[in-house]
């Protein structure tokens, strides 16, 4: 991930480094806990900046949770990276807030025989302080994903959230 500089001072360029290095050694930590039909967001929003790390389980986005080995298996995997890739509401903030996708890019990973697809992308906010709600996109998506556990650091500190695909939306008020 590239980090911009900004005019802020060298306090907020610092919570922002280790916002990030948090949420990046958690999602990694995380892989251990693989439970089916979950997805794991985390975001760090600073300022008019949204970082965000997805895991998401290869069982829910493409059937199959093993290293893909067939063609069609193949396809699979690379058709649903693609759509991770280019597809600007997997998490969709209130229209107010002008969110717009800066950059986002897929890995995968294949572990004891778990595929995860990992998202990693970055949101610049025209209005960050319309920040009223936000929908996670991604159970219109890939129907076998039923919970997506957010965890969010702000400058009002650390908060955890289960969404459902029953209930898409988080309420950020």
């Amino acid at each position: 991930m590239v980090i911009q500089k900004k005019k802020e001072g060298p306090v907020k360029q610092l919570i922002l480094v280790f916002s990030l290095l948090v949420l990046s050694v958690a999602a990694h930590a995380a892989k251990e806990d693989h439970i089916h039909g979950q997805a794991l967001l985390k975001m760090s929003i600073e300022g008019d900046t949204v970082n965000y790390l997805m895991e998401l389980p290869g069982n829910e986005i493409v059937g199959f949770e093993k290293e893909p080995e067939t063609t069609a298996e193949i396809v699979a995997v690379r058709g649903a990276s693609d759509l991770l890739t280019y597809n600007e509401e997997l998490i969709i903030f209130n229209y107010d807030a002008g969110c717009n996708v800066i950059s986002q890019k897929v890995s995968l990973h294949i572990d004891d025989e778990h595929l995860d697809f990992d998202v990693e992308g970055e949101m610049k906010c025209g209005s960050p302080s319309s920040f009223e709600a936000l929908e996670i996109g991604l159970f219109k998506l890939f129907p076998l994903l039923t919970q997506v556990n957010v965890e969010m650091i702000t400058a009002n500190g650390m908060s955890e959230y289960a969404v459902t695909k029953a209930s898409p939306f988080l309420d950020l008020k």
